[in-house]
């Protein structure tokens, strides 16, 4: 008789239920810290202090001076759903903490080797209790400090599969500083330290006072101790107030040409999240003013009623929902407006129009040059199709765009999109054989990153060497530059925004130069020569003879095109006429 292989239902045992419950709170050691650092400031801590010790893998200890907890909490602070935080399912709707669901500490602690140490103020004694894993190994006296201490000591050492997807100690550990970056910015009045290993990485004084009137000045002064003075001069203050929304923060003004992807910040009631409600409302503003391209740095604050936000929308918390998206985005929207409208009147205005024809010139024939065939090699069986010299160089549209006469026909190039694909395949061909030519800098560059940055370049700095860049650290957060891929070095380029950008981009990255593809686009993106610069005829030239000369000479690396052709047959089929006029010498 054939067994049955339906499966009966049974209750998971309490160990394996907390362990999946870890699993959706605690992806990394700087979720364990994000945890901890909610719970210190719903205790009211003014002084926080982080220390971990090989990137948080072998231990985690965040310590604070807020109110708290007897014996009898301590013991309920690690079970499941015990929370001080809400009362019933209604308070959920007008959450004024951090933490709510009560399920943070009872996660950490079944997948570590967890000390919980608690103390109110003016009691004789605090307590502490030990855990290993879902087994409390010991609870004691502890001494009288006002305050609360989590030791979370080897992570996921009974879940060895999770601990197998953990990157680097140094990507890990810029995770665990962008955490505490994020907690500094959104609250300037507390004071934090952050140690790494037995060394300071961190010391932030407190800026005002939790409770003061509000100003704009706490978060400028934070803004700056974390960021650095260099990062933080071109962004612009601005505040714009709404009953029931408020909107405040630091943004990169519409003629920055920065793209600093890991120095935007975005806060929903102090509470760090990714919202594409907003980031779309943030980019829009700057696409209504002519700059797709700018990727905007800075750190973004939206005050709202908590009936209006639904932050139990993932159990990391990252996420949030509003009752009124539209009103929300439209309002985010216009703040940004004003304010890049505002700052631009006084900034330099990039032209959006043609030069308009002086009107001294005597007629239309008088102002038009025809230029000289220009010399290029003649096409080849591997010459693009588009390619078919002799070619007459007619001018640039806007400083952007190259237009050219090529038999008859008309070839349009868009002038960044084409030095950003020769960049690129030039680049990648050298990274494929080993052999990157330095240019050496006469002056090395200086710059500043963030700490969590500094981590992520220490951890990249052996490929980048490979790669052409000879950096070198000079001090927990400053580095500079000696030399760079000669293949992207110009006089004009501005070295330290392309060096920060380097920075920004890196991450978790395969290793072959082949498969960084969107970095190295990047890169390209970056050195190459951009809309509104003047090219010379003879640059353009050149440029025209690059492009040929590329594998795929259509397409920038991002997809975008590079060049648009009208050929005789296309002109004449447009304008209605039979077929194309014959040619002249």
């Amino acid at each position: 008789m054939e067994q049955s292989t339906v499966t009966r239902i049974r209750p998971l045992s309490e160990e394996t239920v907390s362990q999946i419950a870890a699993g959706e709170v605690v992806e990394r050691p700087a979720s364990v810290l994000k945890e901890l650092l909610e719970n210190s400031l719903d205790a009211g801590a003014a002084h926080i202090q982080i220390s971990i010790e090989e990137a948080g893998k072998k231990r985690i200890r965040v310590s604070d001076d807020g109110c708290g907890m007897p014996p009898e909490e301590c013991r309920l602070a690690l079970q499941r759903h015990a929370t001080s935080k809400i009362r019933s399912l209604g308070d959920l709707e007008q959450l004024q903490t951090f933490g709510f669901r009560g399920e943070a500490l009872p996660a950490i602690a079944s997948i570590s080797h967890f000390t919980l140490t608690s103390c109110v103020a003016q009691a004789p004694t605090g307590w502490q209790i030990t855990r290993k894993g879902p087994k409390i190994l010991f609870e004691r006296e502890a001494p009288p400090k006002k305050g609360t201490a989590v030791e979370v000591q080897g992570l996921f050492f009974n879940t060895p599969a999770r601990a197998k997807f953990l990157k680097s100690e140094a990507t890990e550990k810029s995770h665990l500083l962008r955490i505490a970056e994020e907690t500094a910015l959104a609250h300037p009045w507390l004071r934090l330290d952050f140690d790494g290993d037995q060394r300071s990485i961190l010391r932030l004084a407190p800026q005002g006072k939790k409770g003061d009137p509000f100003s704009m000045d706490p978060f400028r002064k934070r803004a700056e101790a974390l960021l650095g003075t260099r990062a933080l001069e071109p962004l612009i203050p601005f505040l714009s107030q709404s009953h029931p929304l408020r909107f405040f923060g630091l943004l990169a003004p519409i003629h920055s040409g920065q793209a600093r992807r890991g120095h935007l910040f975005w806060f929903v009631n102090r509470r760090p999240i990714f919202s594409r409600l907003l980031q779309h409302a943030l980019l829009e503003a700057y696409r209504r003013l002519h700059r797709q391209d700018l990727r905007p740095q800075g750190a973004l604050f939206l005050e709202i009623d908590p009936l209006q936000l639904d932050v139990n929308v993932h159990p990391a918390k990252r996420e949030v929902r509003f009752r009124e998206e539209r009103a929300v985005h439209d309002y985010v929207l216009r703040a940004v407006l004003a304010t890049l409208e505002k700052e631009r009147k006084t900034a330099p205005l990039i032209p959006t129009r043609w030069d308009p024809v002086p009107s001294a010139a005597p007629s239309l024939r008088a102002c038009v040059q025809e230029g000289p065939l220009l010399p290029l090699g003649p096409a080849t069986e591997t010459s693009p199709d588009w390619y078919r010299p002799p070619f007459r160089f007619l001018g640039p549209i806007e400083k952007t765009y190259l237009v050219w006469e090529s038999q008859g026909g008309l070839c349009l190039m868009d002038q960044h999109a084409a030095a950003e694909r020769v960049l690129f395949e030039r680049y990648l061909a050298q990274a494929r054989r080993g052999q990157i030519p330095v240019q050496k800098l006469l002056v090395p560059v200086l710059w500043e990153t963030s700490a969590s940055q500094a981590q992520k370049l220490q951890d990249h700095l052996e490929w980048a060497t490979r790669m052409g860049f000879e950096l070198r650290p000079r001090g927990p957060r400053a580095w500079s530059a000696e030399g760079v891929p000669a293949v992207f070095f110009s006089k004009d380029m501005e070295l330290e925004k392309f060096l920060e950008a380097i920075c920004e981009s890196l991450g978790s990255l395969p290793a072959l130069a082949e498969e960084r593809g969107e970095y190295l686009a990047g890169l390209a993106c970056r050195a190459a020569v951009k809309a509104h610069d003047p090219l010379a005829e003879k640059e353009a030239l050149q440029l025209l003879e690059d492009l040929a000369r590329c594998q795929n000479s259509l397409s920038c690396p991002h997809g975008r095109p590079s060049l648009l052709t009208l050929s005789r047959s296309e002109l004449a089929r447009r304008f209605g006429r039979p077929g194309p006029p014959p040619l002249r010498g």
